[in-house]
């Protein structure tokens, strides 16, 4: 056997220590590892169950939000019924932090719903443009409301479409020399009348709107106060404010190269101003008690707005409710989308003769409408609305008094009598080379609450 010295005795003691100590290491290594791993999985399986929880959240709010919806129009339909165009609001909520709101307002002839949702963490908010689809009347190409005269066409009218005349019904005539050039009078059904079914028109929600914005111009700031928007390139963002604009105001947003402006808010305009060069979005109102005149270079989306007159000039495309009081002219190249309105509404008497056009070559998407507080079907008034030949209308036409037709319309027409000049006579209840044609119109066309209850709340789009 051999026998070792105490020297290396030692050193074998010492190596035996040694290699004891690293295998300790290397265990103490190799568990913190696997405790590591042990770490990163429960944190990425926790990462996951929060995202889960997280996206979880997420489809329930788009639900809460969708689900939302039908109720508050079925509710406020039912307000409606009564009349009643006031703000309303709404809540739901299982939980403290949880909640889904909606609030309803009238927006120009539309309504404008407001629908947020929030759990925990995760909110949304999304607005809809509400209009009406309650009636059967909508689905017909013409009603006059002037139940004693016959309707005469001639020249290249064309009706396509049921109709509703008084009982004397619709004719083909002979105007200077001129006749009628269709094989049938009207393609579709011919409703005679003894009374008229022209509907009453519904001004009860422009009213409160007009008094509030007078309420407010007084409070309007001056708009030169950058703490009041934000600014990104080319484009503005408004603060949900009410802020004076005057030509000055946009002369220098044109100078410091802002083209865009988003809403939403509100411009008091002072004096008579022209947009030029500036495009408006997303839920602006301009009032102004002067003239407004919209030229070249400028785009609109959702946008409201009340002035004395308008004239919109120049090959835009617009999106919005135009609403005046005393003249509105749409001239040439102008191209004014679905779903807006263009209308010459009585707020003051009207003491002189009002006249609203759509010129030679504009088109409108949505409902063009004349409109006086107190109509009586049939009345003779100078009031008048112009639809002039190659302008196209797809929609709806709306006149409480009369209308002269020489352009198209895909859609329909509701008035109290037409009016055709022919120097130096003017022929009443007389069409001249119009087109009217209902069948074309799509069955997605939503109208405004341009006429009194009842009313079938439709979203008309989310804006």
């Amino acid at each position: 056997m051999q026998k070792y010295s105490k020297s290396k005795m030692n050193i074998f003691l010492k190596n035996k220590k040694n290699i004891q100590g690293s295998a300790l290491i290397s265990v103490i290594i190799f568990i913190t590892i696997i405790l590591l791993f042990i770490a990163i999985i429960l944190l990425y399986q926790r990462n996951q169950i929060r995202q889960m929880i997280s996206f979880g959240n997420e489809i329930q709010v788009y639900m809460n939000l969708q689900s939302m919806l039908p109720g508050v129009l079925n509710e406020y339909n039912n307000l409606l019924a009564d009349g009643n165009f006031s703000i309303k609001t709404w809540q739901e909520s299982l939980f403290e932090k949880d909640a889904t709101e909606a609030l309803m307002q009238p927006y120009g002839f539309y309504l404008l719903c407001r629908v947020s949702s929030r759990i925990k963490n995760i909110g949304r908010e999304s607005t809809y443009l509400i209009g009406d689809n309650s009636r059967e009347l909508y689905r017909y190409a013409m009603v006059t409301g002037d139940v004693y005269m016959p309707v005469v066409v001639t020249g290249n009218t064309s009706i396509t479409g049921d109709v509703s005349v008084g009982r004397q019904g619709i004719k083909a005539g002979v105007l200077k020399g001129v006749r009628y050039k269709g094989s049938q009078v009207v393609y579709g059904r011919v409703f005679r009348e003894d009374v008229s079914i022209l509907p009453d028109n519904n001004l009860a929600m422009i009213k409160p709107q007009l008094e509030y914005l007078e309420q407010i111009s007084g409070e309007a700031a001056a708009f030169g106060d950058p703490d009041m928007f934000k600014i990104s390139g080319n484009r503005l963002f408004l603060n949900n404010g009410v802020y004076v604009l005057d030509e000055a105001d946009i002369y220098a947003l044109r100078n410091a190269g802002i083209t865009e402006i988003y809403g939403p808010g509100t411009f008091i305009l002072p004096t008579s101003t022209t947009l030029e060069g500036i495009s408006l979005f997303g839920q602006i109102t301009l009032f102004s008690r002067e003239n407004l005149i919209i030229s070249s270079g400028v785009h609109t989306e959702n946008i409201l707005v009340f002035a004395e007159d308008i004239l919109i000039s120049g090959a835009n495309e617009l999106c919005g409710q135009f609403i005046a009081f005393d003249s509105l002219s749409v001239e040439s190249e102008s191209y004014i989308k679905y779903p807006s309105v263009v209308a010459l509404v009585e707020n003051k008497p009207w003491l002189k003769k009002r006249t609203i056009t759509i010129g030679s070559g504009a088109r409108v998407e949505g409902t063009v409408i004349l409109c006086e507080k107190e109509p009586q079907p049939g009345r003779r008034s100078e009031h008048k609305m112009i639809i002039s030949q190659s302008a196209a209308i797809t929609g709806l036409a709306y006149s409480s008094n009369f209308a002269e037709l020489t352009g198209s319309i895909t859609g329909g027409i509701f008035v109290s009598a037409f009016n055709f000049y022919l120097s130096p006579t003017i022929y009443i209840n007389w069409l001249k080379d119009a087109r009217i044609d209902r069948t074309r119109l799509s069955n997605e066309f939503i109208y405004p609450l341009l006429f009194k209850k009842p009313y079938k709340l439709t979203m008309v789009q989310k804006i």
